[in-house]
């Protein structure tokens, strides 16, 4: 890669990363930083930006300077105004030449560092050429200016602009914001379009083929036999860790009472495909149709009882669903809310009224006793019955009527306070200036009149009484059903194991420049489900490339005597970067699951982030 014209100019992007690598090398270091001083770290980052900015104030006025030139010209307003453009330029490269000479000051400085400190050749011969590449670029931008200042005619200066100004583009090392697409927003509300649910066994079948060896349904079958010992193991979404053992365990290992659990303490989100996976949805106490049949697949195999996925298309009745979805009082919004969810769901009119949903479900088998107790007694598995822990009913109850009764929060003037008053630059991404205390004070206002309302209403009132509840209508089954709480329309096949297409997936990939963006060449690269990611930590990190660079950057760090701790306030504002060769590592829960890369310390990488989306497809961030 190109170095930039300005390497001290990376050495200052450095500064914002200095804590994160000496937490990395030295533990002791590693301590010490998570006790800075909040005023010292204001101060810092105060004094290393401020010299970030005179650093870079050059070239931005010399690129604002030949942009305006530039502009001119190709607007024909002939605004050259020759008496003043050769003395304009003259200052320019004033400008230019000496901040080139502060710049060589810092490299000579640099070197006599790492001369005194006996770092290896490899290190100064970066330095050396680092030194080159600057020293390059200052006498091209010179030369550049020299040609614009003695172009005898307009063309002969426009093209002189254009090349300075193609020659200033790659040096500019400052970050961009990303772009702000409100229609990529990773909260915003899926459209909801969704195919219709498939209404028949062949054409479900093809959807998802199974793995299962039972016979083809159009083969008269016999009593099924004992299911082998896969449909006891877990997989990539039947995680059964040992909360899920235990559970399985204190629930006496009976189908009956594990059904009854799941259905009575996991609440349902509309959603469709496997999203979590067992474990997580158990911590969570919620969870889509096919989170919650892997609960209770991994309850079932963790007590021993053979178990599996079965999927097909039901028919509900409008207001079943209406309550199973949150308590929504229009039928439409129950189908958009499935819809949304990403599940395959269409309505049922009679008498031009909504009176049915149709919707691709996944519910559960289980291998139980089932004659002559029906899962009572579980001894020995004679029949696969199914269960939808997934379905239930809800009992809800009113809260205040806050909205009604406290002044309203005013969002928008509240907003245009803070904005006007604010100092935003949307060009960089920063606000400041921001009023903390009318913001304070607002809020304080607003909670304010909340709690004398809830107060004079009811002193002793519950959280529930305030916003209202949803609470589960218990099972309370002593024994299995023989069938689903709804009608089958079609089912399609059983499944041991998800197939993948149900089961959404997240990438993330790092590139070294834009070019390796566009061509698809990932430096680094991550694909996993979301069950295998969920309840996890994924963190991206960077170490040092080799062992020259860890000697580079603890040269700079503060030697700490023995039995003493480091003093913060010691530590640099700024590495030579530029000298700085370091590696990405993707861990997730703190192991490396994929490393790789050799970049400069201040380099702009890009990545893109996928995620997919509930109702097909990807959803993508850039940045």
């Amino acid at each position: 890669m190109s170095l930039s014209f300005y390497s001290p100019w990376m050495r200052i992007i450095a500064w914002m990363v200095l804590i994160t690598f000496t937490m990395l090398i030295l533990e002791p270091a590693a301590v010490a930083a998570q006790v800075l001083h909040a005023e010292y770290q204001q101060a810092a980052a105060q004094s290393a930006l401020a010299k970030a900015a005179k650093l870079a104030h050059t070239l931005e006025t010399v690129e604002a300077t030949l942009s305006r030139w530039q502009q001119s010209l190709t607007d024909n307003t002939r605004q050259r105004q020759t008496a003043e453009m050769p003395g304009v330029v003259e200052t320019l490269k004033q400008q230019v030449s000496a901040l080139e000479e502060q710049v060589q000051a810092d490299f000579a400085a640099i070197e006599d560092h790492l001369r005194t400190h006996h770092l290896p050749e490899e290190i100064l011969q970066r330095h050396r050429a680092a030194v080159t590449i600057s020293q390059q670029h200052a006498a091209t931008l010179l030369q550049n200016l020299a040609d614009i200042e003695a172009a005898k005619d307009t063309a002969q200066l426009r093209t002189q602009i254009d090349k300075t100004l193609q020659h200033l583009q790659p040096l500019q090392t400052a970050g961009k914001h990303p772009e702000f697409d409100p229609n990529q927003l990773p909260f915003s509300i899926p459209k909801g379009e969704v195919r219709a649910p498939l209404e028949t066994e062949e054409a479900l079948q093809a959807l998802f083929p199974t793995d299962s060896t039972l016979p083809p349904r159009s083969v008269v079958r016999r009593k099924p036999s004992q299911p082998d010992d896969s449909y006891l193991a877990p997989t990539e979404d039947i995680q059964i860790t040992g909360d899920i053992k235990a559970l399985a365990e204190e629930l006496e290992h009976n189908p009956v009472k594990i059904y009854n659990w799941v259905h009575d303490n996991i609440r349902f989100i509309p959603t469709y495909g496997s999203i979590q996976g067992s474990q997580q949805t158990l911590e969570s106490r919620a969870g889509n149709a096919t989170d919650t049949a892997s609960l209770l697949i991994a309850l079932l195999r963790a007590s021993g009882i053979h178990s599996r996925y079965a999927y097909g298309t039901v028919r509900i009745p409008i207001a079943k669903v209406m309550n199973w979805v949150g308590g929504v009082t229009v039928p439409e919004a129950a189908v958009q809310l499935l819809a949304q969810g990403g599940i395959p769901t269409t309505s049922l009119i009679q008498a031009g009224k909504i009176a049915f949903v149709k919707m691709e479900q996944v519910w559960v088998e289980a291998w139980v006793d089932f004659e002559p107790s029906r899962g009572a007694k579980h001894k020995v598995g004679d029949s696969w019955i199914p269960l939808d822990a997934s379905f239930k009913q809800y009992q809800f109850t009113e809260g205040m009527d806050i909205q009604g009764q406290v002044p309203p929060f005013d969002a928008e003037e509240f907003a245009k306070h803070l904005t006007k008053n604010a100092q935003i630059n949307e060009a960089e991404g920063w606000v400041s200036g921001i009023d903390q205390n009318y913001i304070e004070t607002t809020l304080k206002n607003y909670q304010s009149d909340m709690e004398t309302y809830i107060t004079q209403t009811k002193p002793d009132a519950t959280v529930g009484e305030v916003l209202g509840t949803q609470t589960i209508i218990p099972s309370n089954r002593p024994m299995l059903a023989a069938g689903l709480p709804y009608f089958l329309m079609a089912k399609g096949n059983t499944f041991k194991e998800l197939p993948s297409r149900l089961r959404h997936q997240f990438k993330f990939s790092l590139y070294a420049n834009e070019t390796d963006r566009t061509l698809d060449t990932p430096a680094l690269t991550l694909a996993r489900s979301l069950p295998s990611l969920a309840g996890k930590r994924l963190t991206l990190s960077f170490e040092p490339a080799s062992e020259r660079d860890r000697q580079v950057i603890e040269s700079y760090l503060p030697k700490v005597p023995e039995g003493q701790e480091l003093d913060p306030k010691d530590l640099p504002t700024s590495l030579p970067g530029y000298l700085i060769h370091l590696k990405a590592q993707l861990k997730l829960d703190g192991e490396i699951v994929a490393e790789s890369g050799s970049f400069t310390m201040g380099q702009e990488l890009r990545s893109v982030t996928g995620i997919t989306r509930m109702e097909g497809g990807w959803l993508l961030a850039q940045n």
